[in-house]
């Protein structure tokens, strides 16, 4: 289950500032012999001034690309608008799951070439119909859309139903997959990183959707476009990762730097706990005493009260 510490222990070992100089430093620079290097990742390039994504992503300055897609009036479906879809198909998760044809709408992705007759949508239209759209579908994966300025996403109330659904379809990762590279071109690549750290809290540390935690750490970690935002989720999926041998998805020296962390994470957590007990038992010993206390005056006082009982009898008599 969650706690606090577990899910902070990636932000206890260093601060932000002390992070990005860390990432910085050229401890973190890979050479192409190391074992898990590649080529199309450039996660660990040494620009720091470049927020580029992995070559594996494909990007384009075609803009005129998604107007068509999500403008008001069109139709994903025959005689269905994006309008009544956002209105129709919220929570009808059946149509969802075995419907096929509207995901590549909701969420375009920029290629070369395509619709170059389409004309560029406004801000406010990209706005109003792609986080309709993406709250559409976070509630269709049990999530919702906690704060608009952020992105932070969090557990819907019916969250357990949609997570067996999610578990048991996984093709629902190509389609996430999808959302957050749609997310990271039109302009929402804040939202990338609280929703890839969503899932990797729930599949590495609450031990959720197990048959997605593949695709998770393979695919939605790097599609993310920030480079430093890109670096703290992969260090976070690797602290909270087990068997750390197993883990294949940054290069090996640089696991070696973070072997060393968890340990000293550890021991002072260890440290805090203890301090903690400490602070128990002493609390718990003061409040023995007190009892004492009370319970030495509350007799003094019965032995006081009979004495004076005993007096007033003998003056009767």
């Amino acid at each position: 289950m969650r706690t606090e510490n577990a899910v902070d222990e990636g932000k206890k070992l260093t601060g932000p500032e002390e992070e990005e100089e860390e990432f910085d430093s050229t401890e973190y620079r890979v050479h192409t012999t190391d074992e898990f290097y590649c080529d199309y990742d450039s996660t660990w390039e040494t620009d720091p001034n470049e927020e580029s994504p992995p070559s594996r992503i494909r990007r384009s300055t075609n803009s005129n690309y998604v107007s068509k897609f999500i403008c008001c009036d069109l139709y994903l479906l025959p005689g269905v608008s994006i309008t009544e879809f956002h209105e129709q198909w919220y929570g009808d998760y059946e149509s969802l799951e075995y419907v096929h044809t509207y995901i590549q709408w909701l969420f375009p992705l920029q290629e070369p070439g395509v619709n170059y007759e389409a004309s560029t949508l406004t801000k406010e239209e990209i706005t109003q119909n792609l986080l309709k759209s993406y709250e559409l579908m976070l509630d269709f994966y049990g999530i919702v859309l906690c704060d608009e300025k952020t992105g932070e996403v969090r557990r819907a109330k019916h969250w357990e139903e949609r997570f067996d659904n999610l578990n048991s379809h996984t093709h629902n990762s190509l389609r996430i997959t999808r959302i957050l590279k749609c997310l990271g071109n039109l302009g929402y690549r804040h939202y990338q990183a609280p929703l890839v750290h969503f899932f990797l809290e729930e599949t590495l540390v609450n031990g959720q959707l197990p048959n997605i935690r593949d695709s998770v750490l393979s695919y939605f970690m790097f599609a993310v476009l920030d480079k430093k935002k890109r670096r703290r989720l992969i260090k976070y999926a690797y602290l909270h990762y087990e068997p750390k041998d197993e883990f294949v998805w940054c290069p090996k020296k640089i696991q070696k730097l973070w072997s060393k962390q968890p340990k000293a994470a550890k021991e002072e957590a260890a440290d805090s706990l203890e301090s903690q007990e400490d602070t128990v038992i002493s609390d718990s010993e003061a409040q023995e005493e007190e009892n004492l206390s009370e319970d030495e005056s509350c007799n003094n006082a019965e032995y006081e009260s009979r004495e004076g009982e005993e007096t007033f009898s003998h003056n009767e008599d």
